[in-house]
């Protein structure tokens, strides 16, 4: 019977070893006789998104380590960035921070490893899994093959973040240690949890500037910080800049990370009291905003959210409606003008396609929240409105101008009024664009 036992462990055992997967483990080289010849940014180049691509060459890339998993914040994943770029490197371990701190400079030999990216996100990794043939997803780099590819060098090397707007937000930027200054967390995001604890799961919170833009914080429920509370003043933040799909997010290594202790967008001598500009949301679906009303009142036609390979932006048009009469409204959140001198609107338009619809942009005082705007009254404002763009879509916005508020007090709500029509000869079916709706006061 033991004899059996024995036997039978045996098999077991080789058939183990037998069906490990087979790595192309190089022979392992001091940091010394490496030499980088290529950079992410040319690493980059070879990718094409939702695809995966295996390096046949003998590159070898050097940067520095820039994020880890040393607050759980990044799970089995170091950040690597070089003077051109960054990438994410998914590593089948944990409490990599131990071996590969912030700052330490590492080679990566890349023969043999496969690029891929993860909603638009650059990453590496040892292999490819096809189990799902539509989205082949890249296989963690194990450890004894990361201790032969991943070469160490210098420790407790500076790293300095690039100081960027959210405006300069783009690709290649993805997976660097950015800082945004004079941003701030929506009022309804503040002094929340940075993640769910109980549940375990991420949670997004929204970031804004004074007339900059937006982006997603996004928070790992296991990370270390997750039950710290997000903070209420303006400032700066540093930390990885990601992206999923359209979304727009920056990673935190450290609540440290996070200087906001100044009063919220008062450093430029104004207050932002409405600021849209559309980004976070999907491209292609109905406008849906918090706070926001999109109303057709008539003929059925909403705003829908549109982008091009730079932004996004608010659409609307009365084209193969089948129509007679087109009437939308977008009205935004209630605006607070009390305490507030020197109110302003402003927002840029783009029109296509122009054959006598109209956008007109009105105020009202006393709208009551209803999806019949009608029930409250409306003043038409002086706004500057994209027009005459004739058999073609405008690629240049068309700015407002400042709109004053001073004359109304209270609570206030700027709404856009659409009219059209698709049936008979006189067709008006227009296409209007808006982003960047904002209300300024001192």
């Amino acid at each position: 019977m033991k004899f059996l036992l024995l036997l039978l462990g045996g098999c077991i055992s080789f058939f183990l070893l037998c069906c490990r997967p087979h790595w192309d483990i190089p022979t392992p080289e001091p940091a010394g006789s490496l030499v980088a010849n290529t950079t992410l940014l040319e690493l980059r180049k070879l990718h094409f998104k939702g695809n995966v691509e295996k390096i046949i060459d003998d590159w070898v890339i050097e940067g520095r380590v820039v994020a880890n998993d040393r607050t759980d914040n990044f799970y089995k994943t170091l950040v690597i960035q070089d003077a051109t770029g960054g990438i994410s490197v998914k590593l089948d371990a944990t409490d990599l921070y131990l071996t590969y701190p912030e700052g330490m400079q590492v080679f990566i030999r890349l023969k043999g490893c496969w690029l891929g990216d993860y909603g638009g996100l650059l990453q590496l990794g040892a292999g490819v899994d096809r189990s799902d043939s539509v989205y082949p997803r890249l296989i963690s780099i194990p450890l004894p093959l990361s201790n032969q590819i991943m070469v160490k060098g210098k420790i407790d090397n500076a790293i300095t973040p690039k100081e960027v707007s959210m405006q300069q937000l783009s690709d290649s930027l993805q997976n660097c240690l950015i800082t945004i200054p004079q941003v701030e967390f929506i009022a309804s995001d503040t002094s929340r949890p940075w993640a769910d604890v109980n549940n375990q799961q991420a949670v997004n919170h929204v970031i804004t500037g004074c007339n900059q833009g937006s982006i997603y914080v996004r928070t790992s429920g296991f990370a270390k910080f997750a039950s710290a509370k997000t903070p209420r003043g303006n400032g700066k933040i540093t930390g990885i800049y990601t992206v999923f799909g359209w979304e727009k997010q920056l990673i935190l290594r450290d609540t440290s990370d996070v200087q906001m202790n100044a009063l919220r967008c008062s450093g430029s001598g104004y207050r932002t009291l409405l600021w849209e500009d559309f980004d976070l949301l999907s491209p292609g679906s109905l406008l849906s905003i918090s706070g926001w009303k999109n109303i057709p009142e008539t003929g059925a036609q909403h705003f829908y959210v549109k982008a091009t390979s730079k932004e996004k932006f608010a659409a609307i048009d009365a084209f193969a409606c089948s129509q007679p009469r087109v009437v939308t409204w977008l009205i935004s959140p209630a605006i607070p003008l009390s305490g507030t001198a020197g109110a302003r609107l402003s927002f840029d338009t783009r029109d296509g396609f122009d054959n006598g619809a109209t956008l007109r942009v009105f105020i009202s005082t006393n709208y009551d929240g209803s999806n019949v705007p009608a029930r409250s009254k409306w003043t038409e404002l002086p706004a500057t409105i994209a027009q005459g763009s004739v058999g073609v879509q405008s690629s240049q916005w068309k700015n407002s101008g400042n709109i004053s508020l001073s004359g109304y007090k209270g609570t206030c709500w700027i709404a856009f009024k659409y009219e059209g029509s698709d049936t008979g000869m006189l067709r008006k079916t227009t296409g209007f664009q808006i982003d960047r709706v904002t209300v300024l006061s001192n």
